[in-house]
């Protein structure tokens, strides 16, 4: 075990003694190689995270109309700035001009039927307050003939008991007390029909009800193509860049409310105020990147210049591509 160590420490020291520089020539040698030196700093060690990204503007709206029909004149090109409530572009009014006077005709009509129906409701009550009141007398009447003819029978009764008078008489008074009778009975019948045409009135009264609701209906269907109309002028929505133009002068297009389909889209502006960059980060850098974290920002189109930005969200969802988040 000493004889191995003694072999070791030789080979050591004589390696040692190989690599030692020969400083017989040192001067020389010194003069012949140059050695750089810089100065040391003290800062930040930079972690590059490099990835690609979509830029995005800060939102983008389609521009649709409300109104259909032939597109008149639309003066912008892709490209072109505009402001909020700028005219975009015109439809041809006639198909709207049309459906106003369609509904004006609806509606002209329902308040011709509306205006029926209360004249008619108000002669039916009249009516059922003349006719209740003359029945209600009949009734009064009729009973204040029987009562008298009965008590005339019941005289005759008496007197042709006492033979103070004829037979007939006597059936004479029957007879005109059972014609009474009957009157009365009449009269009672006229009497209820009279109370039963209240609930005549009660649907005449319904009847306007709906007649009302339809007014209201038509009114409100009239004030839609109204809105229809001057919606024929289309203004943009929002202040941005038009950067989709989707239609153009002559062309037919669809109500984006009226059409199961949506309509047709005119044009897409997009808020240019802010823009983003939707950038996929591989898993393995993610937890390197925090909200509020400064980023550069490189562009084809720009050669050679730079952006700066910051980090604003990072979706807790990550995407699965290749077997790889």
């Amino acid at each position: 075990m000493k004889k191995t160590l003694v072999i070791v420490g030789v080979v050591l020291l004589f390696i040692g003694f190989y690599l030692l520089p020969d400083n017989s020539n040192s001067d020389e040698s010194q003069s012949k190689v140059d050695f750089k030196t810089v100065k040391t700093l003290k800062g930040d060690l930079i972690i590059k995270i490099s990835t690609k990204g979509v830029v995005e503007p800060n939102f983008q709206v389609e521009v649709k109309s409300k109104a259909s029909g032939e597109v008149l004149s639309f003066p912008f090109e892709e490209g072109d700035q505009i402001t909020k409530s700028q005219a975009l572009l015109q439809l041809d009014k006639n198909d709207e001009t049309r459906n106003v006077a369609k509904a004006k005709a609806d509606l002209m009509s329902g308040e011709a039927s509306l205006k029926k129906a209360r004249t008619a409701l108000l002669l039916q009550k009249t009516n059922y307050q003349t006719n209740l009141k003359s029945a209600e007398s009949e009734v009064e009447e009729a009973e204040a003939n029987l009562k008298e003819s009965g008590d005339k029978k019941n005289r005759q009764a008496d007197l042709y008991a006492q033979k103070f008078t004829s037979q007939e008489s006597r059936d004479n008074a029957v007879t005109s007390y059972k014609v009474n009778q009957q009157i009365l009975i009449q009269a009672k019948t006229r009497l209820q029909a009279a109370k039963a045409a209240i609930h005549g009135i009660a649907m005449k009264e319904h009847e306007i009800e709906l007649s009302q609701a339809e007014v209201k209906r038509k009114q409100i269907a009239l004030d839609e193509v109204n809105e229809r109309l001057d919606e024929t002028d289309i203004y943009a929505p929002i202040s941005g860049v038009i950067i989709q133009k989707l239609v153009e002068q002559g062309q037919i297009i669809s109500s984006g409310i009226s059409n199961v389909s949506g309509g047709t889209t005119l044009a897409v502006i997009a808020d240019l105020s802010r823009l983003f960059i939707i950038a996929d980060v591989d898993e393995t850098d993610i937890g390197s990147i925090k909200v509020g974290l400064k980023v550069n920002v490189t562009a084809d189109a720009y050669y050679g210049k730079n952006f700066t930005g910051k980090v604003l969200r990072i979706s807790p969802k990550g995407i699965v591509e290749n077997s790889i988040t």
